[in-house]
C-alpha cells in the first residue's frame, strides 16, 4: 500500500522521533552507570584508604579477632557482597560470612560472583587496585597489605544504577515527551502548511493533464513550492497557445479535408481498411462515411486494376518508391465503374515501419469517356480516309509545325516515324505537278468574306486537293486545313 506523502512524512518523522528517544534513553543509562561506577570507586578508595593502616596494625600485632571484625564491619557498606582477607598461602582471615573464616583455600569458599576476584593482579607499591568486572554489573578491588596480606573486595553496581534510573525516570520520560511532541508539532506543521500547499500543486497538474489548461496556481513565497506554481503556470500559458493554434490548425486542415474537390482517405497501410474519409471520397464511390470506415480500398477497386495496385503498395512499403500515382477503375455501390487518378503518399518516414497513407482519387470519367469518344472518332475518319482514298492535313505556320493522317503518308510514300515533312517540301510536291508556283490562299483576306476556299486543279495523284483558311475579322487567321 502506497501512502501519500503528507502522510508518510508525519509518520516517519514520528518513528525518528520514538527512535531519538530510545536512543536518548539508552545514553542517558550509559552516563548513569559511568557516573554510579565513578561514585562507588570514590567512595571504596575512600574507605578502604582508611582501613588500610589500621589492617596493618592487626596484622603486626596478629590480632585475628580484630581482623575478622573489622572484615565483617565492611558488609554494613551498601551494595558490597563480597570481602575476603586472605593471609599468604590463599587462607582465608576473614570474611563477611563466617563460616569462610579459616578455610585453608579462598578458592574453596567463593561464589561465582566472587571468583573474578582472584584474577586481579596486586600493585608492587601496596596501593589499592579497583577494575570492573567483565559483565560491568560489579567493581573488583585488592588493597595489599602488611606482611603478604592482601583484602579482596567485590561492590554491585546493578543495585545503586537501579535506584538512580529510578529517581531520574521522570526526567528521562520528560526528555522522550519533548522529542515526541517537537516531531508531532513538525508533522503538524508539514501536513497544514507544506503538504497543503503541495497538494495544490498536484491538483493544478492533474487539471491540466486533463485538458483543463486554463488551470491556474497560486502560491505566495518565495520557496521551491512556489517557484514550481510559478513554473506550472508559464507550462500552462504555453500549452493553451500551442493547444489553440493546433486547434486552429486542425480546423483549417479539416475544412480543406472535407471541402476538397477531390477524395481524400487516410488508410491503414497494413490491413487496407478505410480510417477517414471526405465527403468526396464518398460521393464518387456511392457509399455513406459508416460504410466506407467499414471497407478495404480492395473491395472498391476492379478486379483488372487490383494487382497493379497491390504491387505499387508493396513497392512503397519496401521503400523502393515514396509515392505512385495511376489511373484506375473504382466499383461504384450501384454496380457501375468509375475511372478515377488515384495517387498514393505514405505518411511514414523513410526507415520506419509502414502504418498509414493516404490517397486522394480524383473522377476523370468524364474524361476518359471523351478520350474514348474522340479515339472512336479518329478511328472512324481513318476508316473513311482509306476507303475514300483521302488524305488530310493542317499546318501551325506561327509554331512551324503540322499534322498528317495515315493516308497522307501513304499517299507520299512517307515513314510515318519520321514525322511530317516541312511546308516547302509539301508545296514543292504540289509545284512539280501542276508545273505552277503555290501561292497561299492565306494570303489574301477578304473584308466581306471571312471564309476562302481554293481547289488546285492540279491532281499528282489523281486526287483532289482543298486548303481552308479562316478568320474572324480583326483576329488572326486558323491555321490552314487541308
Amino acid at each position: 500500500m502506497k501512502l501519500p506523502s503528507r502522510t508518510l512524512v508525519p509518520l516517519l518523522l514520528t518513528v525518528f522521533a520514538l527512535l531519538l528517544a530510545v536512543l536518548n534513553n539508552i545514553l542517558q543509562v550509559r552516563e548513569y552507570r559511568q557516573l554510579v561506577e565513578y561514585e562507588q570507586s570514590q567512595s571504596l578508595t575512600e574507605r578502604l584508604g582508611v582501613e588500610q593502616s589500621v589492617l596493618d596494625l592487626h596484622i603486626a600485632n596478629d590480632n585475628l579477632p580484630q581482623l575478622r571484625r573489622m572484615v565483617a564491619e565492611l558488609g554494613l557498606r551498601p551494595n558490597l557482597t563480597h570481602a575476603y582477607l586472605i593471609a599468604p598461602g590463599g587462607r582465608v582471615v576473614g570474611s563477611l560470612a563466617r563460616a569462610d573464616v579459616g578455610q585453608p583455600l579462598v578458592n574453596k569458599v567463593m561464589d561465582p560472583a566472587g571468583n573474578p576476584l582472584l584474577a586481579l593482579n596486586t600493585s608492587p607499591d601496596r596501593s589499592l587496585r579497583i577494575e570492573r568486572s567483565a559483565d560491568d554489573r560489579a567493581l573488583l578491588a585488592v588493597l595489599t597489605l602488611a606482611a603478604g596480606h592482601r583484602l579482596l573486595v567485590r561492590t554491585d553496581l546493578e543495585l545503586p544504577l537501579a535506584q538512580r534510573l529510578h529517581a531520574s525516570r521522570l526526567e528521562l520520560w520528560r526528555h522522550a515527551a519533548t522529542i515526541l511532541l517537537s516531531a508531532l508539532l513538525l508533522a503538524l506543521f508539514l501536513h497544514l502548511i507544506w503538504f497543503r500547499r503541495t497538494q495544490r500543486l498536484v491538483n493544478a497538474v492533474r487539471e491540466v493533464g486533463r485538458g483543463r489548461l486554463d488551470t491556474r496556481v497560486s502560491i505566495d513565497g518565495r520557496d521551491e513550492l512556489a517557484q514550481i506554481g510559478g513554473a506550472i503556470n508559464d507550462m500552462a500559458l504555453k500549452l493553451q497557445a500551442q493547444h489553440t493554434a493546433l486547434r486552429d490548425s486542425e480546423t483549417r486542415m479539416r475544412a480543406v479535408f472535407e471541402q476538397a474537390g477531390v477524395g481524400v482517405a487516410r488508410i491503414d497501410s497494413r490491413l487496407g481498411r478505410f480510417v477517414n474519409v471526405n465527403a468526396k471520397y464518398c460521393a464518387i464511390v456511392g457509399y455513406s462515411r459508416d460504410e466506407m470506415l467499414a471497407l478495404d480500398f480492395m473491395r472498391i477497386t476492379y478486379r483488372d486494376d487490383l494487382a497493379a495496385d497491390l504491387q505499387h503498395m508493396e513497392a512503397l512499403k519496401r521503400g523502393d518508391i515514396r509515392e505512385f500515382s495511376m489511373d484506375k477503375r473504382l466499383v461504384h455501390k450501384d454496380g457501375h465503374i468509375v475511372w478515377v487518378n488515384f495517387s498514393v503518399t505514405p505518411l511514414w518516414a523513410p526507415g520506419e515501419a509502414p502504418d498509414y497513407h493516404i490517397a486522394v482519387v480524383q473522377d476523370i470519367t468524364s474524361r476518359h469517356e471523351a478520350e474514348q469518344a474522340l479515339k472512336l472518332e479518329r478511328n472512324r475518319l481513318q476508316s473513311a480516309e482509306r476507303i475514300a482514298r483521302l488524305g488530310s492535313w493542317e499546318f501551325y505556320p506561327a509554331l512551324g509545325r503540322g499534322w498528317w493522317s495515315e493516308q497522307m503518308y501513304e499517299f507520299f510514300g512517307l515513314d510515318p516515324a519520321a514525322g511530317i515533312p516541312p511546308i516547302d517540301d509539301y508545296l514543292a510536291c504540289v509545284t512539280r505537278t501542276t508545273g505552277r508556283a503555290w501561292r497561299w490562299p492565306c494570303d489574301r483576306w477578304p473584308r466581306r468574306r471571312p471564309t476562302l476556299r481554293r481547289r488546285s486543279t492540279a491532281r499528282p495523284l489523281n486526287a483532289g486537293r482543298s486548303v481552308i483558311c479562316s478568320r474572324r475579322p480583326n483576329a488572326s487567321p486558323t491555321p490552314p486545313v487541308g
